[in-house]
């Protein structure tokens, strides 16, 4: 579960193992994802975290590698990291478009680019994305946000 330290990656992380998964919480916020990680305890599943950067191709190649490793593969892959920052087009900077499209976009590439081959080793699986309404139907001053998660709709769609 790449992204589920906090916010609504940490409820579903919760609802995982609730439901009976074992799963690795890759995140850039490492402390919040071992604190998620210790209220699991009590599940009995196996429940552990990785730092991952999702911006970064190493980071999230050595993420997915480490989680296959850990769990004797992967089966299911839930992609929660995200960035939003809002802004009109006339107002939006490059630097931030770029950052947003790294985040919820790139990000979900690598992510699937690493995983999916352990997905089909594994006989095959799941991947689940997230995106938002934004990326179906726009919003005003949320330029870059609705087109990266736009982005993300039409990349899972094409997997």
């Amino acid at each position: 579960m790449i992204g589920a330290a906090t916010g609504i990656g940490r409820a579903a992380a919760v609802q995982f193992v609730d439901n009976g998964a074992d799963i690795v919480i890759a995140d850039i916020n490492l402390p919040a994802a071992e604190e998620t990680i210790a209220s699991l305890a009590r599940s009995g599943r196996h429940a552990s975290a990785v730092t991952c950067d999702v911006r970064d191709e190493a980071s999230v190649r050595d993420a997915v590698s480490t989680a296959a490793s850990q769990m004797g593969g992967i089966d299911t892959l839930v992609f929660f990291a995200g960035l939003q920052k809002l802004g009109h087009a006339e107002q939006f900077a490059a630097a931030d478009w770029d950052a947003v499209f790294d985040v919820n976009a790139r990000g979900t590439f690598l992510a699937t680019k690493y995983a999916v081959p352990f997905i089909r080793r594994a006989g095959g699986g799941s991947v689940i994305t997230t995106s938002s309404l934004a990326g179906l139907r726009g919003a005003p001053g949320m330029t870059g946000y609705a087109a990266a998660k736009g982005a993300v709709i039409a990349y899972t769609v094409a997997l």
